[in-house]
């Protein structure tokens, strides 16, 4: 059976084929090339990805939406085919895999007009302006001023970033890691040294400015924190997984004046618009983002392995919001929205450990992108 480029073993296979009609419980009413298609359309291509989405039961009902079909019986014979289909120690693997140690913390953003009143400090005193400015460009597509842009088939940055890094696994400060990434490739592309910079201090400024005590923060307000009082290093204030979410107290005397140092500027990207986004990577940047979370993926064990992140099942709910930056991108016409971005996560290196681009890196649909990204912004 041929295996695509995660080394997970391909549905389109004449072997994979054989091995479905052959099944006794085999119905001509639901061909296996249908099922194929059917599943490729939310970028699920391999046998593993199908096998951790029919073992949770909290999705039953939206996967057979997705393949069309109407009794829990075929899902049963699905997944018979499958451990049929995969090696034993594959699925040993798979059944082994913990997916509950990935915390969240994205906020879905609300209308420009209603944070107004919510983000006054006498500390960030351009605020008001920076809300205006947010209203008048997200009313128009990023890039649209060069509209004979060639973009290459594929950009990745990976290497020219710092290790990977963990938010641990009780604390929503997603955006903070996702935002210090972008921060310090930039640094690094102005200056041509590396700075490790501190996710703890720009997540206590990020708190102060949204002035509320909830685990998790939107990407906009970390970027307006590096943009007024900048973002102090790692060895001034360091990051502990292990404390409270939300702890605003404890700033080192230092920390306000060793960030002065690593202010950056920031512009608004059309989150949805994939090629503003392909734009902005062909220009060296990389991207933070957030999304709304799906169980689908989120308590796949197979994405956990890989790192690929599919696409929502029909009718699914979001289940939270999580933030990572765009690395990269791959054009492939295999993926749903011709493509798919390259990303970093802050899970550490369990999550993605056998991804193709690195541990701690997976892939992301341009369909993912356009249909659901909440916000984007590059440095």
């Amino acid at each position: 059976m041929k295996k695509s480029i995660f080394k997970g073993h391909l549905l389109k296979d004449a072997d994979s084929k054989s091995l479905y009609e052959s099944n006794k419980n085999f119905s001509t009413s639901n061909p296996f090339d249908e099922k194929v298609e059917a599943l490729s359309k939310f970028g699920i291509n391999d046998w593993e990805q199908l096998y951790s989405l029919l073992k949770n039961d909290s999705i039953k009902t939206s996967l057979k939406d997705a393949l069309k079909i109407t009794s829990d019986d075929e899902l049963s014979t699905l997944k018979s085919i499958c451990e049929s289909a995969l090696p034993e120690l594959k699925i040993q693997q798979l059944n082994q895999i913990d997916v509950t140690n990935c915390p969240l913390g994205a906020r879905k953003p609300k209308v420009i007009e209603k944070l107004n009143e919510k983000f006054k400090s006498n500390i960030y005193i351009e605020f008001d302006q920076v809300i205006e400015l947010d209203r008048k460009l997200n009313e128009v597509r990023s890039f649209e001023s060069v509209p004979a842009f060639t973009f290459a088939s594929s950009i990745n940055h990976i290497q020219q970033l710092n290790s990977i890094r963990s938010q641990g696994t009780e604390r929503g400060t997603c955006t903070s890691f996702a935002v210090a990434s972008a921060n310090e490739l930039s640094i690094f592309r102005k200056s041509g040294q590396r700075f490790d910079l501190s996710e703890q201090h720009l997540f206590f400024e990020s708190k102060i400015l949204e002035n509320d005590n909830i685990c998790g923060s939107w990407i906009r307000s970390a970027m307006q924190v590096i943009s007024n009082k900048g973002q102090c290093r790692e060895g001034v204030w360091s990051y502990n997984p292990n404390m409270p979410c939300v702890q605003q107290y404890g700033k080192p005397s230092n920390a306000d004046g060793d960030a002065t140092k690593f202010k950056n500027t920031f512009f608004f990207i059309n989150q949805n618009d994939v090629g503003a986004l392909r734009q902005a990577l062909s220009s060296g940047r990389i991207i933070p983002f957030s999304i709304p979370i799906f169980d689908s993926w989120y308590e796949s064990e197979e994405t956990y392995r890989t790192g690929r992140i599919t696409m929502p099942l029909p009718n699914e709910h979001e289940s939270g919001g999580h933030s990572m930056a765009l690395v990269g991108y791959q054009d492939d016409t295999n993926s749903p929205g011709g493509g798919y971005f390259l990303l970093r996560n802050s899970w550490g290196t369990d999550w993605a450990n056998q991804s193709y681009y690195g541990a701690g890196y997976g892939v992301i649909p341009y369909a993912y992108i356009q249909n659901h990204c909440w916000e984007a912004f590059a440095f």
